[in-house]
């Protein structure tokens, strides 16, 4: 996130603060990895506002991150509404703790819409990303290219009924459509992390 937007942030949030307090702020946030990036984050979605973000291969699991992920996680909005009213409303006027309010309330806003998915889910996860974005895909070449790129990570391959159980799971994230009775499409951008 640029050190504009969230200086612009700050400043909104707590009008009695210079813009150089909010611009210090701003920059120490960010130099600290405190402010999650999701302006640049926004951009970088596909046009169906959805991402999931793992190491190649799918290794150690990986994060989909998008607005419908809430439907999933419906106790933690009412967590993150009531949590977020709070904070806002208890900071009171001092520039310090408004920050940390207005953070901590992103942080939890990202929260909710991000869902962990298992090494098996990102596996076939990525599968899917090397094979056609956005055009079907049968079951059978998922399966066998999952198989394969698990290989090519040291991973051992998945048998046939753990794979189908990913793919209904990855279908009701949805971060695949189902396509007729043995297709899938991918309908989640692929961001590869380190």
């Amino acid at each position: 996130m640029a050190v504009t937007e969230v200086t612009k942030a700050l400043r909104k949030a707590a009008p009695a603060m210079s813009a150089e307090q909010a611009e210090t702020i701003a920059k120490k946030l960010i130099e600290e990895s405190w402010v999650p990036d999701l302006i640049p984050l926004k951009a970088r979605l596909n046009a169906h506002n959805e991402m999931a973000r793992m190491s190649p291969g799918g290794v150690g699991g990986g994060l989909s991150i998008k607005l419908k992920n809430v439907r999933l996680k419906l106790w933690k909005l009412g967590e993150f509404a009531a949590g977020g009213a709070l904070a806002l409303l208890t900071v009171g006027t001092n520039p310090i703790l408004l920050t940390l309010a207005v953070v901590s309330v992103a942080f939890a806003g990202r929260n909710v819409m991000s869902l962990h998915l298992s090494e098996v889910d990102a596996s076939v996860l990525w599968a899917a990303s090397l094979l056609s974005p956005g055009i079907p895909v049968p079951d059978q070449q998922l399966f066998e290219r999952s198989n394969k790129e698990r290989s090519n990570v040291s991973m051992l391959p998945l048998d046939y009924s753990v794979f189908s159980a990913a793919v209904l799971r990855l279908v009701e994230a949805g971060c695949f459509d189902r396509v007729g009775i043995a297709s899938i499409r991918l309908v989640e951008a692929i961001e590869i992390s380190s």
